[in-house]
């Protein structure tokens, strides 16, 4: 979640997703909050989950949740429609019901799934509301750039008021530096952050802060409907190893299993 248009909301959900999925052998559910439809996308280009009949906006409005023969994929997307972008004008007397819906869908699809990844909007509504409220951790991807960096503890702020009035469980994994470049104002910038929002840095177990590194090979990997890694290892290696750690880092964190290990090797 970020309010910020532009910092990497999208990637993160697709690439932990397809990391969840594939690599950690989970079910995985996705929900695309955003009415531009980026992980919608990205995701049903790859061909590599089922996209749901139901769209997220009938599912913040009536509940609705994706048939019994689609819930059987082990990786499942509902994706964003038009719908979501008039949530906001149907006024606030309704924005409770929107948060109980999510409430009960996902309660509805808890035995079906283990891990449910959210995109939120990059505008303040009641999309990200929702998705903190009803969320076990929340992320937040931002830039190193002056106008992304000014509203870190507005964002900060928004997380602290789901937590005491909504969903006092919710964690924050924790800030994650997204298009990060060795340029003069990025690294004043991250030197800013660490100063005065370093205990909110997302940090790998090497006690360093997380960072996703600008790379034509994530912006591909996104554009083409696919993992990162599945492109010329020439050209992801080094990217889709740097983005590995941060998802695994993210897994742990959160308390996922990972199924892959736990099969059997195959013999040879």
């Amino acid at each position: 979640m970020n309010e910020k248009g532009g910092v990497g909301k999208s990637m993160v959900a697709c690439q932990f997703a397809f990391y969840a999925a594939l690599k950690r052998g989970l079910r995985v559910l996705v929900l695309d909050f955003d009415q531009q439809g980026n992980t919608t996308n990205t995701l049903t280009h790859s061909g590599k989950c089922c996209v749901a009949t139901v769209s997220t906006g009938k599912l913040l409005v009536n509940a609705e949740v994706p048939s019994a023969e689609e819930l059987d994929a082990p990786f499942v997307l509902m994706p964003a429609d038009n719908y979501l972008v008039q949530l906001e004008r149907t006024g606030v007397t309704n924005h409770q019901t929107f948060i109980l819906n999510l409430n009960n869908a996902l309660e509805t699809l808890d035995d079906q799934f283990d891990l449910c990844v959210i995109d939120t909007n990059p505008s303040p509504d009641v999309r990200a509301t929702a998705a903190m409220a009803n969320a076990t951790h929340v992320l937040a991807p931002l830039e190193l750039k002056q106008e992304s960096l000014d509203g870190v503890f507005e964002l900060l702020n928004k997380v602290r008021g789901v937590q005491e009035s909504l969903n006092p469980e919710l964690q924050l994994l924790g800030l994650l530096p997204n298009l990060v470049e060795k340029k003069p104002y990025q690294i004043a910038g991250l030197n800013a952050l660490l100063t005065g929002a370093g205990k909110f840095l997302f940090m790998l177990p090497s006690g360093k802060p997380a960072a996703i590194p600008n790379a034509a090979a994530i912006a591909e990997a996104q554009g083409d409907g696919r993992p990162l890694w599945e492109g010329p290892r020439t050209k992801v290696e080094r990217v889709s190893g740097i983005c590995r750690q941060v998802w695994e880092a993210m897994a742990d964190q959160m308390g996922l299993e990972n199924r892959a290990e736990q099969q059997p090797q195959e013999k040879a």
